[in-house]
């Protein structure tokens, strides 16, 4: 073996580990980011019976540094967005939170700041806050 083809061998074993290392924190912050978004969610589906009905005022649309796009719901342009929202509860509280969740791309626009968005929210201290799907549209593919 000549001093080329160990220089070969070490720089494909380098490479070999930085695409490896590489693609594992990739996946990793891709499902991190997932499964944060699928939470608010659930916590509809967990309030639309029981939750309280109000109008948010959005402060700001974000997106996550991955700007994740996926196929959910049966839509295969869901944009993983951040929402920070502001409303008044029945007691007049005013509560800030953001809201992590999918967003059909082609209904981002209407996602922007100054908007209103038609929540839920529990009666807990912090309140439990989610998009009433049934009020709004953010996807378009039926939730049920």
């Amino acid at each position: 073996m000549d001093w080329k083809e160990i220089v070969a061998a070490v720089m494909t074993s380098i490479t070999v580990v930085f695409v490896l290392i590489t693609s594992f924190f990739l996946v990793r912050s891709v499902m991190s980011t997932q499964s944060d978004h699928v939470l608010e969610e659930k916590r509809w589906k967990a309030l639309k019976g029981i939750g309280q009905h109000a109008e948010a005022d959005i402060l700001m649309l974000a997106r996550p540094d991955n700007w994740l796009v996926v196929w959910r719901n049966g839509s295969p342009n869901m944009a993983a967005a951040e929402l920070r929202v502001r409303f008044c509860d029945d007691a007049g509280t005013m509560h800030e939170t953001i809201l992590k969740t999918f967003i059909d791309q082609e209904l981002l626009a209407n996602f922007t700041t100054g908007k209103k968005l038609p929540i839920l929210y529990s009666d807990g201290n912090p309140p439990l806050v989610a998009i009433d799907r049934e009020r709004t549209q953010v996807s378009f593919v039926q939730n049920t």
